[in-house]
């Protein structure tokens, strides 16, 4: 299932590609990167990688404004924690589904076990 992380109101965040890319590497040094090119495809860039044993895949809006996560959900839950802690804690941020069904609020305090909780459910 897709998941997708920003804030609910338009230009909120902005996410910095090259920073982003340094401490996502930095964070999990084996991780794939693709820069796409075209506006049509809705990432400017795109990244592979393995946590704990569960691979994620995702991707930066092209908006720059979030990214969408897809994987298992231990996974999703641990880069959401991570992710949090990259956009100013005065930014609201949200996870959620795909189809905008259900959303936890990402907090400076989050843990993966609450993320967890919600990704069950």
């Amino acid at each position: 299932m897709n998941f997708l992380i920003s804030d609910f109101e338009e230009n909120t965040v902005h996410i910095e590609v090259i920073d982003f890319l340094i401490k996502l590497q930095s964070q999990w040094t084996q991780v794939k990167m693709e820069y796409v090119s075209g506006q049509n495809n809705g990432f400017r860039v795109r990244w592979e990688l393995e946590i704990n044993g569960n691979s994620l895949l995702g991707g930066v809006h092209q908006n720059l404004q979030g990214v969408s996560i897809e994987g298992q959900f231990e996974a999703i839950a641990n880069f959401a924690v991570w992710f949090r802690h990259l956009i100013p804690f005065n930014q609201k941020l949200f996870l959620y589904d795909e189809g905008f069904n259900n959303h936890a609020e990402l907090f400076e305090n989050t843990t993966t076990s609450e993320l967890l909780i919600y990704l069950q459910s």
